[in-house]
């Protein structure tokens, strides 16, 4: 079984014998329906088959119109010319749309997936055998312009790029990224398989996650780099070409990895609500409502009352630094939360530690509005539990006052040390006093998704 899992939703036209008998009927079918194609409800070649389908074809345009990767077709190339008669907006693709239809025809409504990925593949092909053709015409009818770029976005709507294309490429041993201009009027293979090439990387692009984007950038860099020695313009295509697709393939299955996060994620709200949720959660999410701050808000009451939950970004910065020489009272209210979580089977894996925070670098969310006084530079800084990757994406703090070290008054969350089985006389209730924070009551949590969105942090 794939590690990774990929999906899409595509139109299918439906047969017009079909379509005849439902109107004759009496009854208004749509034209076309929405099938989803997911390669994890698929077993063996079937999955193999469709995810190589969800590879070759995506959608785009104003009418959201599938289009096929590696033909140099895009939505983008249209021109809006005023003195044409038929059509008023000619699309460069609209030669293969008026012989194989938008998109595939298939009998009669269906649930099969197989009726569905087999029409696809016959009209993925048939698009692929018509491109070359539909591509020649587009250059053969507005290449006269191509000096004159103004009169092309005055008179047409759209600009030289679309009869040409821009590789970018760096030379080996140099960090320098230079520029080849392939043009369709001189060479049509090497115009089409450098656009298909640009597409596919900037559609790519366009519809993953930007951790995604780094990841694919670290592995094969923003461009291919060639060798030193001279080469023709044939041997650039082909070098960005498989620059591009070993691009992609790194991005979707990064993408693709992230999505399955988001789906285990969902898996995991969905079971914990219904065992220990409130009824407004289990409502909410039963009807389809987004609910993730309030399950944030009900598990770290549940599991970790008093903590406050950092979304913590895999390239940014923690917060924290590692704490040498803990005081007492964080060492005893390390090993209580680590004991808490233990005896729980879903937190059971999790490793507590002990961190040095800097009051003035905390997220906001952890901050009382801050007073115009405030400690010196030393007092300031104090200590915390810290629990990494709690629900796979965020970092539990909380924060510990002792007699060594009190939390400054502006930040909002202490750990209570009776809700952890200690009690004053183990170290803690050094600070009820003189302004410093006392323990804030875990209904006053409030997560802190990133950009303040209330989403799913992946």
């Amino acid at each position: 079984m794939a590690l990774v899992s990929f999906s899409t939703s595509l139109p299918c036209r439906l047969g017009r014998a079909w379509l005849a008998e439902e109107y004759l009927a009496g009854r208004t079918p749509p034209a076309e329906l929405e099938f989803t194609l997911d390669t994890a409800t698929l077993d063996g070649e079937l999955s193999n088959r469709a995810a190589a389908l969800i590879a070759q074809v995506y959608r785009g345009g104003h009418d959201n119109r599938v289009l096929v990767h590696g033909t140099g077709i895009d939505a983008s190339a249209y021109c809006d010319d005023p003195h044409a008669e038929d059509p008023d907006v000619d699309y460069m693709d609209w030669p293969i749309r008026e012989q194989i239809g938008d998109c595939p025809e298939i009998p009669r409504p269906t649930t099969n997936p197989t009726t569905v990925i087999d029409a696809y593949e016959n009209w993925v092909a048939q698009y692929r055998r018509l491109a070359p053709k539909a591509l020649s015409r587009w250059i053969d009818k507005y290449a006269s312009s191509i000096d004159d770029p103004d009169h092309l976005e005055r008179h047409f709507g759209f600009t030289p790029d679309q009869l040409q294309t821009r590789v970018q490429y760096r030379i080996e041993g140099s960090g320098e990224i230079h520029h080849t201009l392939v043009e369709g009027t001189k060479d049509l293979a090497a115009f089409q398989h450098a656009r298909s090439a640009l597409l596919l990387h900037r559609v790519t692009m366009g519809g993953i996650d930007a951790s995604s984007v780094q990841a694919a950038n670290l592995i094969h860099g923003k461009c291919p780099t060639l060798p030193a020695q001279t080469f023709n313009v044939s041997d650039l295509v082909a070098a960005y070409e498989a620059w591009a697709q070993d691009w992609v393939r790194i991005a979707r299955h990064h993408h693709a990895g992230l999505t399955a996060q988001r789906r285990s994620f969902e898996v995991e709200m969905l079971r914990w609500a219904q065992q220990h949720g409130s009824e407004q959660l289990r409502i909410g999410l039963e009807d389809g409502f987004r609910m993730t701050k309030l399950y944030l808000e009900e598990r770290i009451e549940h599991t970790a009352p008093g903590f406050y939950a950092a979304f913590q970004a895999k390239d940014a910065e923690p917060v924290w630094k590692p704490r040498s020489a803990p005081s007492e009272t964080a060492l005893r209210m390390r090993r209580a939360v680590q004991a808490r979580f233990e005896s729980a089977d879903d937190t059971a894996d999790l490793k507590v530690t002990i961190g040095w925070l800097d009051a003035e670098n905390l997220p906001k969310d952890m901050i009382r509005l801050v007073p115009d006084w405030g400690p010196d530079d030393d007092e300031w800084k104090f200590e915390a539990i810290i629990v990494p990757d709690w629900l796979g994406r965020y970092t539990l703090i909380g924060p510990v006052g002792s007699s060594e070290h009190n939390v400054p008054g502006h930040v909002a969350y202490v750990l209570e040390e009776s809700t952890y089985g200690l009690g004053p006389s183990e170290g803690f209730g050094a600070q009820s006093a003189g302004g410093f924070a006392a323990p804030v009551d875990a209904t006053d949590f409030t997560p802190a998704p990133p950009n303040g969105d209330d989403d799913i942090p992946f």
